[in-house]
């Protein structure tokens, strides 16, 4: 990875929220429609965390949950990690690696403008030739 290339360049700008009331179910079924790993949950206009398909199977499916009852906000991940638009792809992996997240929220002078996933920063990587 190089430290040149920002988040920006590789992050997705499109922001898939539901609130903290949504049902397991309707998290999945979003998630399935919408070919996306994870969402943010919101409240009251603000982001609060994020369910990604890994809370959905260990925290609700695994556990036999009632998927028609457990909401976002039971199975959310909690704070949400978040990295400047304009931070080096390696300060992003760095993070994830301490912070021991798949997906940051990105931001522009805090404010919300993306994601960042695992999959983006692999997507990045320059491709090698054995």
């Amino acid at each position: 990875m190089t430290a040149q290339v920002q988040v920006k360049k590789v992050m997705s700008t499109k922001l898939h929220a539901v609130p903290t009331s949504a049902t397991t179910l309707t998290v999945a079924q979003i998630m399935a429609r919408e070919d996306v790993e994870c969402l943010l949950v919101q409240q009251g206009g603000a982001f609060v965390g994020i369910v990604t398909d890994h809370d959905v199977v260990k925290k609700a499916v695994a556990r036999n949950a009632d998927l028609m009852r457990l909401s976002a906000q039971e199975i959310m991940s909690y704070p949400l990690v978040s990295i400047e638009e304009t931070a080096s792809l390696e300060a992003a992996h760095e993070l994830m690696g301490s912070e021991h997240v798949r997906h940051l929220l990105v931001t522009r002078d805090t404010k919300p403008v993306g994601m960042l996933s695992v999959r983006d920063l692999l997507d990045a990587m320059p491709q090698r030739t054995p």
